[in-house]
């Protein structure tokens, strides 16, 4: 097959530049969304998928050697713990629920509704997660069952003991019409699917490689057409879904990768159209297989 380079350097506006980089530099430490995800919504807003791929593949790796000096436990992880006391104790807690204060409200007691038991809730939404990468400060939104102002008072008070005895660092009034702050820093570890990022520097003068896949579709799945080796094998291969298939050509070789499991299962095809034995391996690993291999 001919090979197209891959363009990595385009450049979209100035002002359009600095607001998606902003973007990226929220989103990917904040670890609720994929690359691919990611890379999505700066094309939306606006941006070059080559670029935006080059963004998101720096700021996955800053991202990785950051958490590499974390605490074994990080003040996400303690309230993480946190809201699982309290929602088995009685008060329905969720964490980063729905996008603004005035949606969460209707949408949790709807949850509280069905939890007859349940005394109360809390939450923070997605704003609230941005604030606190930005600035270090949690805003938790409480309520009760009861609406009046001791049942709300004494639900914030069982929120916010729950939270120090994590070792947060919690300030509230008791005011019940105030929110409970948590000052923390945001560290949420990246995992799985969350952490699957195409290398970092991408691969100078990388050549576009024809992709055929079956059985994949939905909002993960790879667009149509040549592509970056690199990006497809790191962001979007550890994507794969079960029953899916998708094969990666080179000008000599092609790579079929499977699903079993937790793991990818690849078969090269050599030059000689006689296929390699199969190789299992982590979702992750992805990318050194296809550097190595591909032809």
């Amino acid at each position: 097959m001919n090979a197209t380079p891959v363009a990595t350097d385009r450049r979209y506006p100035a002002a359009v530049d600095e607001y998606l980089r902003r973007y990226i530099r929220h989103e990917v430490p904040r670890g609720r969304r994929t690359a691919v995800e990611i890379v999505r919504e700066v094309v939306a807003g606006g941006g070059d998928p080559a670029t935006a791929w080059v963004l998101v593949a720096e700021a996955f790796a800053e991202h990785r050697a950051d958490a590499a000096t974390w605490p074994a436990v990080t003040d996400n992880d303690r309230l993480t713990t946190a809201f699982a006391r309290l929602d088995a104790a009685g008060i329905v807690a969720r964490e980063s629920f729905t996008q603004t204060l005035t949606d969460g409200g209707h949408e949790i007691r709807a949850i509280l509704r069905d939890r007859p038991g349940a005394r109360g809730f809390a939450f923070y939404h997605e704003q609230d997660e941005g604030s606190c990468v930005a600035s270090g400060g949690l805003s938790i939104a409480y309520g009760a069952r009861a609406e009046d102002g001791e049942a709300i008072a004494a639900a914030g008070r069982e929120i916010a003991d729950a939270l120090a005895d994590e070792g947060l660092a919690v300030a509230w009034s008791g005011d019940p019409a105030i929110r409970i702050e948590v000052k923390m820093a945001w560290q949420v570890r990246r995992a799985g699917e969350l952490a699957a990022a195409p290398p970092h520097p991408l691969p100078a003068g990388e050549r576009a490689a024809h992709v055929d896949r079956t059985g994949w579709s939905g909002p993960f799945e790879p667009p149509p057409g040549r592509q970056s080796p690199a990006v497809f094998a790191g962001a979007y291969l550890p994507l794969l879904p079960a029953g899916g298939s998708a094969t990666i050509w080179g000008e000599q070789t092609g790579i079929r990768f499977s699903r079993d499991g937790g793991a990818l299962v690849a078969v090269v095809a050599g030059a000689d159209g006689e296929d390699e034995p199969p190789v299992r391996l982590a979702p992750l690993d992805a990318w050194p297989l296809v550097r190595d291999r591909l032809r």
